[in-house]
């Protein structure tokens, strides 16, 4: 019998990932150890069809980005999201800035918007 493990991401022990999993926990949505939780809480702030920094229209392109991100290896989705050329210069200011905004938002509806907005933000920059 062979030992078998379920994939965990280390990536998810990450504070940012380790305040997305605090949202999820809330909502009760499961977050597979496979899955990065921030990108979880991007799905599940789409699947609630949550509002946030991005028109409308352009919601089918964040769904089909988030969908992407999920075939990415998680080192580098996380690299991705910190970024922005359009952000701070520091890739580790630009990943502190979206976890203190998961850590002060008031609600996971909340906190989904702000992943989604800078998945957003990322993708048109």
């Amino acid at each position: 019998m062979s030992d078998v493990r379920p994939l965990i991401l280390a990536e998810n022990e990450s504070e940012l990932n380790r305040a997305a999993l605090l949202w999820l926990n809330e909502t009760r949505e499961h977050a597979p150890l496979h899955h990065l939780h921030v990108l979880s809480l991007a799905a599940w702030g789409l699947e609630q069809d949550v509002s946030g920094d991005w028109p409308e229209s352009d919601r089918y392109a964040l769904q089909e980005q988030v969908n992407l991100l999920f075939g990415w290896k998680a080192a580098n989705v996380m690299k991705w999201l910190a970024s922005n050329p359009n952000g701070p210069d520091d890739s580790t200011e630009q990943e502190n800035e979206l976890l203190s905004e998961i850590d002060n938002a008031q609600s996971a509806r909340e906190a989904a918007a702000m992943v989604l907005g800078t998945i957003y933000s990322r993708q048109t920059a």
